[in-house]
């Protein structure tokens, strides 16, 4: 009887130590996976608020002087610095490597102006100046 129950524990311990070797790795590639996605939902956000930023701009300068909007973004995390210079928007961002890239947006107008890179809402008030169009928020 003590025999028969050694062997029950023994296969119970096979088993589990099977069934942990197989679990280990499909936790480590789900990890990677998840970041992976979360980098890529990321730069889809910066995208879109940078496509949508150009646009505006480009229609309230085509406007004239007076003319004014307010847009309402969402920033995602990881957003290091953003530049606007001359024709030129730049997002700079961290992936979870910590490797620092770059989105660079290009307008047919000059825009100036300076935006906050913290994540989170942001409400950027798009001006136009005359010769070019102001960009804050």
């Amino acid at each position: 009887m003590q025999k028969k129950r050694s062997q029950i524990a023994m296969e119970f311990l096979v088993i589990f130590g099977f069934v942990f070797v197989m679990l280990i790795p499909l936790l480590i590639i789900f990890q990677l996976q998840s970041h992976e996605t979360k980098d890529k939902i990321h730069v889809n956000q910066i995208r879109n608020i940078g496509m949508n930023l150009i646009d505006k701009s480009e229609t309230i300068y085509y406007l004239g002087k007076p003319s004014k909007t307010t847009l309402k973004v969402m920033f995602p995390e990881k957003i290091e610095n953003i530049s606007i210079a001359e024709r030129e928007l730049i997002f700079h961002y961290r992936t979870h490597h910590n490797t620092l890239h770059s989105v660079v947006f290009t307008s047919l107008v000059n825009i100036t102006g300076n935006i906050s890179i913290n994540s989170g809402l942001h409400y950027i008030v798009i001006e136009a100046q005359g010769d070019s169009v102001s960009i804050s928020g």
